[in-house]
């Protein structure tokens, strides 16, 4: 009878969630459908696929990372499965409200039968500090707050002072936690890098009203159509459209939540990159101590790419799968049969995420496989990347890059084609592009301090990753001499790697330098990308070999000493100022990356500091510019060809959602004709300057024979529309 009970409560319980969910979109309530269905959506599919897989991870951490990494996969390959299985049976619109309360109710039901049949998804709730901790975890806190009020001074008054206190004051809190490592325990480690790298993330999507960046435009734009059509179809740019991460992604988001569109799409990214960090403190976290992993976690925030998320929002989501790939595989509380479900459903997440990523991704695979098969001649150790994986990774990249998007296929093929022909050229520092030129230091004399302190510490920063694999290798290789299994050991620190975590990693060196060597490679691929892709793997590195460095410091202070016939006493820990070495290398590279070293130096420090420069002018959009585009977009005629620089086009794209058929920015530098609408924005008017697509600046005043015969037909705060 108690059974009966039971169940009868559990039936009852269970309609009258499945009733409140469904009321709560058909009520819309404002804030409270946004957040339930944002949790929902985010954290439900992946809860489900733990519990049924029976997957017990006891990091809190990790389970919440791993729980919105298989609900965004969900989404990303439920939804395309959704579309096309709709379209095939005749419905027209399967990315709108109905099919998608029917996904919503199904998903509810599996967690449902799920919770019953099985434990509840618990979390720890120990979580017990000291003084030092409760304070340090105080002042973390505080980091968002002081992001959203500094950059509220700055977007309205110009004042940069909040914004430049708060890295000082991230500074302090790494010197604090430096200083106080002993007493601090594992668990106050995460919530600090998540805090950080929050407050850090979103500095960019709170400088601006609007989107801001290059690409993310058109990815705007594509989401926007795949709303109106309410249905995922390749267009006439396939290469970006077959990025479901960020086309059909937000759209099944937006048409759940209702949210308006431009601010899920300009803080959505920051989310999913946020949580990357974590994963590389989980990577981390079995190989050396908790305070290495947050150095190394902390390492990867600093990066100039993950400052400027909002910017390579595909390549964001690509690199936090890779992160969650590699954590997932060397995971010991995973079993073998989850490990490759988790590996293959993350993998596939990456090909709909970031065409060039995918490539990449394929690459390290195959070397790691082939690396891992030379070892296993000698050493038969399981492994994660096997043949069967790589084919099956390479056939779905074949099908969906060329059946789905025949263009972004035939471009991997062309890339491959021209990298090799480029060699010919690869002794020519002309052939490579200005990214590469300047980690190459070319024409680094004739700046200025800030720039040549900032190529100083990327190099310093990238030998210390390549003498911690160096290091790594050299321990390994004497282990391999006398038996395969021996722990790494230095000092009172064993890093025992797998040697499948060093091929990875030697794979994503080998990419690396071909960027560098390689002109056509580096042209067609960001090495800001590439670099940030490759961190969640080298991030450790970089702490390791400070370690090392500090250990050969000490081996050849101890040499000179002998020789010279002074005493010193025994250490016992030869790493006991390894720490130094880091935030030495740590706080002067957030200086320069946040651009407060530039600032203070008197050069144009980028958007975060200020509301004028190079970058300011290049890619901030003003409200007056978006009301413009919007004005523009209803009232054109259909024919006519609008007139506007590179900046300009990319305004006219996501604000007025004008498709680039109609948009020429290339007519200043060809001199042609304008006859039809142009579209001068803020820097055109104010500053006199007009950009093309490789920011070539010209003077406005050069044009006024093409405009004189137009009238200004609208005229909105610095933002004109002739014709």
């Amino acid at each position: 009878m108690s059974k009966f009970i039971t169940r009868i409560r559990f039936i009852i319980g269970a309609l009258l969630i499945l009733i409140l969910t469904n009321f709560l979109i058909i009520l819309d309530i404002p804030i409270i459908r946004q957040l339930y269905f944002f949790a929902f959506l985010t954290f439900l599919p992946g809860i489900i696929f733990l519990k049924l897989t029976k997957i017990e991870i006891l990091d809190n951490y990790l389970k919440i990372i791993l729980s919105v990494a298989v609900s965004v996969s969900f989404l990303l390959i439920g939804g395309i499965v959704l579309n096309q299985l709709s379209v095939n049976i005749g419905i027209e619109n399967p990315i709108s409200l109905g099919p998608l309360i029917f996904l919503v109710n199904a998903l509810l039901i599996l967690f449902l039968y799920s919770y019953r049949n099985f434990k509840a998804f618990n979390l720890s709730n120990k979580f017990c500090l000291n003084f030092i901790e409760k304070l340090l975890l105080s002042m973390s806190v505080l980091l968002p707050f002081l992001t959203i009020v500094g950059t509220a001074l700055l977007n309205d008054r110009g004042y940069n002072n909040l914004i430049i206190f708060e890295f000082i004051y991230i500074i302090i809190i790494l010197v604090l936690i430096s200083v106080f490592q002993k007493i601090l325990s594992q668990k106050i480690y995460s919530p600090i890098i998540y805090l950080i790298s929050v407050s850090i993330v979103v500095l960019f999507p709170l400088r601006c009203n609007h989107i801001i960046g290059s690409d993310c435009h058109e990815e705007y734009y594509l989401f926007q159509m795949l709303l109106e059509r309410s249905k995922w179809m390749l267009t006439g740019n396939s290469i970006l459209n077959s990025s479901l991460a960020v086309t059909l992604l937000p759209a099944i988001y937006q048409k759940i939540l209702n949210i308006e569109p431009e601010i899920f799409f300009r803080f959505y990214y920051s989310f999913i990159a946020s949580l990357t960090p974590l994963a590389i403190y989980s990577i981390s976290r079995k190989y050396v101590t908790p305070l290495c992993s947050f150095y190394a976690s902390c390492f990867f925030v600093f990066q100039h790419i993950f400052f400027i998320t909002d910017i390579v929002t595909r390549s964001a989501v690509a690199t936090f799968f890779e992160a969650m790939i590699i954590t997932i595989m060397f995971n010991s509380s995973i079993g073998p049969t989850q490990k490759r479900l988790l590996i293959i459903i993350f993998g596939i997440s990456i090909v709909f995420s970031h065409y060039s990523s995918a490539y990449i991704f394929f690459f390290i695979l195959a070397f790691t496989f082939v690396c891992n098969y030379i070892f296993n001649k000698r050493n038969k150790n399981h492994s994660y990347i096997s043949l069967r994986f790589i084919l099956l990774f390479f056939a779905l990249i074949f099908f969906w890059y060329s059946y789905y998007s025949n263009t972004t296929f035939n471009s991997g093929i062309y890339f491959l084609k021209d990298s090799l022909e480029s060699l010919n050229n690869m002794f020519l520092i002309e052939s490579r592009n200005e990214g590469v030129k300047m980690v190459m230091g070319v024409g680094i004399s004739e700046k200025g301090i800030p720039h040549k302190v900032e190529l100083i510490l990327s190099w310093i920063t990238f030998s210390l990753i390549g003498l911690g694999i160096l290091g790594i290798i050299i321990r390994h290789i004497n282990s391999i001499t006398k038996f395969f299994d021996k722990k790494a050991k230095i000092g009172n620190h064993e890093f025992e790697f797998e040697f499948e975590y060093i091929f990875i990693a030697i794979s994503h060196c080998v990419l690396l330098l071909s960027i560098l060597i390689i002109p056509y490679f580096a042209g067609a691929y960001s090495m800001d990308r590439l670099y940030s892709f490759a961190l969640p793997v080298l991030s450790i590195f970089f702490v390791l070999g400070c370690l090392f460095c500090v250990k050969i410091i000490n081996y050849i202070a101890s040499i000179l000493k002998s020789q010279i016939g002074a005493r010193t006493k025994e250490k016992s820990n030869k790493f006991s100022k390894y720490h130094i070495l880091v935030l030495a290398i740590l706080i002067p590279y957030i200086l320069s990356v946040s651009g407060i070293t530039y600032h203070f130096f008197g050069y144009d420090g980028g958007i975060l500091m200020n509301s004028n420069g190079e970058q300011y002018n290049s890619i901030f959009i003003h409200d007056s510019e978006s009301s413009c585009a919007k004005w523009l977009n209803e009232n054109m005629d259909g024919v006519n060809i609008i007139f506007s620089d590179f900046p300009a086009s990319r305004i006219l794209q996501s604000q007025g959602l004008i498709s680039m058929d109609f948009i020429d920015y290339s007519w200043m530098s060809h001199h042609l004709a304008t006859n039809g609408y142009v579209f001068l924005r803020y820097e055109n008017n104010v500053k006199g300057l007009l950009r093309d697509f490789s920011s070539a600046r010209y003077d406005v005043s050069n044009y006024f024979s093409y405009f004189q015969n137009k009238n200004k037909i609208y005229d909105s705060r610095y933002t004109d529309i002739l014709r």
